[in-house]
């Protein structure tokens, strides 16, 4: 039981990580110009949902 409240954690903590690490860049692109930090907002978006879809679909489970 342990070691799955390990494994969820990690997960969270590495989802979080992932979006606060997005958030930056959308920040620091819209900093250069405004039009920018939406394009990069977009597609951190659709990185983030592919890569929600991959993990859902099992490929990256052990």
């Amino acid at each position: 039981m342990l070691k799955q409240l390990k494994t969820l954690l990690w997960l969270y903590l590495d989802d979080l990580l992932l979006i606060a690490g997005g958030t930056c860049l959308t920040v620091a692109a819209a900093h250069v110009w405004r039009p920018l930090g939406w394009a990069a907002a977009g597609a951190f978006l659709i990185w983030y949902g592919l890569l929600v879809a991959r993990a859902g679909a099992g490929r990256w489970r052990k």
